[in-house]
C-alpha cells in the first residue's frame, strides 16, 4: 500500500488497517473471535501463537540490567570523578523534570531525609520558562516567547552544592588528588587480600587480582564506547590524564 503525504486513505485502505490493529490488539488481550465475528475464529489459534510471542516479547525487553552495571558506576564513582557530568537539555524538558519530581517526590524518595526533599525545597515551585531565562513578555506575546524560550538548549554542570569554591588556584592539585584516589579505590576493589589500606598498597597483586583488574578495565571502555554510539555519556580526560 502506497500513500503519499497528500494523498488521502482510501475506504478499502483504511477497512485494512483497522483489521491489522484488531488483530494486533486481540493479540496482545489474548482474546478470540466470536459471535458475530464466528467466520474469522480460524484466526484463533495464530491469536493464542501471537499472544505467546507478545509475552516473550515484552518480557525480553522488560529484562535489563541495572543502571549501575549499564552506566559502571558505583559507591566510589563520585569520589573518583576527575571531570564533573554535563547535560544538555532544554527549558521545557527542564521545567517538565522540575514539576515531575515535585508531583511524585513521595514515590521517588519516600525517605524522608533522603537529600532530594532538601534539594527540591530549595528550588521551590515550578518556575517559568520567562525566569529561567530573565525574560519579560507581555500577555498578547506571552505564549509565542514562551513557546520559544521553551525550545532553548541549556548545558548544565553537575555541581556539589556544599563543595567549597577553588580560591587558591590550586585547581591542578586537586585533580591530581583525585586521580590518586580513583587509583587507589580501583586497586582496593581488586585487592581483597589485604585488611588495611597500607596492606593494600604493599602486597603485591596475585595473576587473578590482576585479571580482575583488566576484567573492570575492559568493562569501562566497553561502556564508554556504548556511551559514544549513543552520543551521551563520554568519559572525559582528565588535565592529568586517565591513568590506569
Amino acid at each position: 500500500m502506497e500513500v503519499g503525504p497528500s494523498r488521502a486513505l482510501t475506504n478499502d485502505q483504511r477497512r485494512n488497517l483497522g483489521s491489522v490493529a484488531k488483530i494486533l490488539q486481540f493479540a496482545a488481550s489474548n482474546k478470540g473471535f466470536g459471535g458475530e465475528s464466528s467466520h474469522l475464529s480460524c484466526l484463533n489459534k495464530y491469536i493464542m501463537d501471537a499472544h505467546s510471542r507478545f509475552k516473550k516479547y515484552f518480557a525480553a525487553v522488560c529484562c535489563v540490567e541495572e543502571p549501575e552495571v549499564h552506566f559502571n558506576i558505583d559507591q566510589y564513582t563520585d569520589v573518583t570523578r576527575l571531570t564533573k557530568p554535563v547535560i544538555y537539555i532544554s527549558i521545557g524538558e527542564l521545567i517538565d523534570t522540575h514539576k515531575l519530581l515535585l508531583e511524585h517526590q513521595a514515590c521517588i524518595a519516600p525517605d524522608r531525609n533522603d537529600l532530594l526533599h532538601e534539594l527540591l525545597d530549595d528550588l521551590g515551585d515550578t518556575p517559568s520558562a520567562e525566569t529561567l531565562m530573565g525574560e519579560s513578555s507581555s500577555s498578547e506575546d506571552n505564549l509565542a516567547v514562551r513557546a520559544q524560550l521553551s525550545k532553548t538548549e541549556v548545558s548544565l554542570t553537575l555541581t556539589n552544592k556544599y563543595e567549597v569554591p577553588d580560591e587558591d588556584g590550586q585547581s591542578d592539585v586537586k585533580a591530581l588528588l583525585l586521580s590518586t584516589k580513583r587509583l587507589v579505590v580501583e586497586l582496593i576493589r581488586c585487592q581483597q587480600s589485604g585488611e588495611n589500606l597500607r596492606e593494600v598498597l604493599v602486597i603485591p597483586a596475585t595473576s587473578e587480582e590482576e585479571g580482575y583488574h583488566s576484567t573492570l578495565i575492559q568493562r569501562r571502555d566497553r561502556v564508554d564506547q556504548r556511551a559514544n554510539r549513543k552520543a551521551k555519556l563520554v568519559r572525559q580526560i582528565s588535565q592529568v590524564g586517565d591513568m590506569r
